[in-house]
């Protein structure tokens, strides 16, 4: 048992508990990335717009241990660190999205790696709001169900898609 843990994380010392949830944000993080990457890769639309859209929904609902802690990434992992430890989970993070953007401009190369890069900061931040927003607990949705509030819950996959694919589209009407 204890070998699975030093194969998957290289051995680390930990001053907090977020920094442990940080490693293993990381690992979340790098297999949602790798996926993402292998799924836009099968694109082949003239209109890739909702292609990726589609996809990206698909592949983060097939990680939900990344969209659990992602919400979790800026108040508390990341807060709760030390900056040698934020250091090496920023350099990492930010090679893997490179190559996410770079594949996202592969298919899609009416927008540029600047509008690639701002449309996955808005992705990101959309999933880490949408997330908890969409899985409630049963106090929420006994509450949602209320008489007095009578609202349908919010649902992850159409909101996001839709905001996903709308921001893409209004990318490729900016200039520059």
């Amino acid at each position: 048992g204890g070998s699975l843990a030093a194969e998957e994380f290289e051995l680390r010392y930990f001053s907090t508990r977020e920094e442990i949830f940080l490693t293993i944000f990381e690992a979340e993080q790098g297999k949602f990335v790798q996926s993402l990457i292998a799924r836009l890769k099968r694109i082949r639309s003239k209109e890739p717009a909702d292609a990726i859209s589609r996809a990206w929904v698909e592949v983060a609902l097939k990680h939900r241990g990344f969209l659990d802690l992602l919400p979790q990434l800026s108040t508390s992992m990341e807060k709760n660190s030390s900056v040698e430890q934020i250091v090496h989970f920023k350099k990492l993070a930010y090679e893997r999205f490179g190559g996410l953007l770079q594949t996202l401009e592969h298919i899609h190369p009416q927008l540029s790696l600047e509008q690639w890069a701002f449309v996955a900061q808005c992705a990101i931040s959309m999933m880490a709001g949408l997330w908890p927003f969409t899985n409630p607990g049963e106090n929420v949705i006994a509450a949602m169900q209320h008489p007095d509030v009578n609202r349908t819950p919010w649902e992850f996959e159409p909101l996001m898609m839709s905001g996903l694919s709308a921001l893409i589209h209004g990318m490729s009407q900016a200039k520059g």
